[in-house]
């Protein structure tokens, strides 16, 4: 006799799937309907503390900040040229006031398209910011340029690991 493809119920109330049918192919179906926006497995967990701005976390969004005010003494210390600290300092204070400013007004956009253009203008224009910057200061002095290169690629790797670490706690 051929195995049966109705469910059964279990003695606990749960469905569970015909004998024969594959188990995993229903977690399957609801993670591509989820996936889809066709149902939704519930809300998602609540973001820990510190996540929007106030909490423990918080400062962690500043650390890269942190480590530029923490150069000045050492720039100063090493003899390294300041003309290298104050253009990686203008450069990326000015990189992040435009990707705040960027953000706000693609978060603000239903537009995809506006959404895709604003982002990926911003990814670029701030890269063009602090290359020429570096490259204007090298013009200058070479040492300066020099200096501010491995000032911005600290501040950079800093930045990238912070984000990549604080990404599953945001809210969305």
């Amino acid at each position: 006799m051929p195995a049966s493809v109705t469910s059964e119920q279990s003695p606990e109330g749960a469905k569970r799937p015909a004998e024969g049918a594959d188990p995993g192919r229903e977690g399957g179906k609801r993670f591509l309907d989820a996936a889809k926006g066709k149902s939704s497995p519930g809300p998602p967990p609540p973001a820990p503390e510190g996540s929007e701005g106030t909490g423990p976390l918080s400062w962690l969004r500043f650390a890269d900040l942190g480590l530029l005010a923490l150069a000045l003494p050492i720039f100063l210390a090493a003899g390294l040229p300041l003309l290298g600290w104050g253009a990686a300092a203008v450069a990326w204070i000015a990189q992040r006031i435009i990707r705040d400013l960027l953000n706000k007004r693609a978060a603000a956009s239903k537009d995809p398209r506006t959404v895709a253009g604003l982002l990926t203008a911003s990814m670029i224009g701030r890269g063009w910011l602090i290359a020429l910057t570096i490259f204007g200061s090298g013009l200058v002095e070479r040492k300066a340029g020099l200096s501010a290169a491995v000032l911005v690629i600290a501040l950079f790797t800093l930045y990238f690991t912070v984000n990549m670490v604080l990404r599953p706690f945001e809210r969305r």
